[in-house]
């Protein structure tokens, strides 16, 4: 089972390559943004501000699982309309943002998710 979910994750670990996006750096989760630019080195996703509910589904009316904070950790993964599913590393909370409130890094340098 452990030999094939690490089969599974290469082989996304090439489609991501492939389509251009960058693979966040905790965890095995594939984050979704635009490769980086002029060999900057992809650093994770950060929330732009404080208080951002994380919820068990991509609706403003889904439960909310827990917030963010602009000191956290994240991965990002996939998009469905304007919510992006994040990993929180820093809480442990799995769910999905607003992408108005998620950014990705590369090289220390903010970019615009969305």
């Amino acid at each position: 089972m452990r030999s094939t979910i690490k089969r599974i994750a290469a082989m996304a670990l090439v489609v991501a390559s492939a389509l251009g996006l960058t693979v966040a750096s905790g965890g095995t989760a594939l984050a979704w943004g635009p490769a980086c630019r002029n060999g900057e080195v992809a650093t994770g996703f950060k929330f732009t501000g404080d208080g951002i509910k994380i919820r068990t589904r991509p609706a403003g009316n889904a439960t909310v699982l827990g917030l963010g904070y602009r000191s956290h950790n994240l991965a990002g993964g996939g998009r469905h309309g304007d919510f992006i599913y994040v990993i929180d590393w820093t809480t442990n909370v799995r769910g999905w943002a607003p992408g108005a409130y998620v950014t990705w890094q590369c090289a220390g340098q903010t970019h615009p998710s969305g």
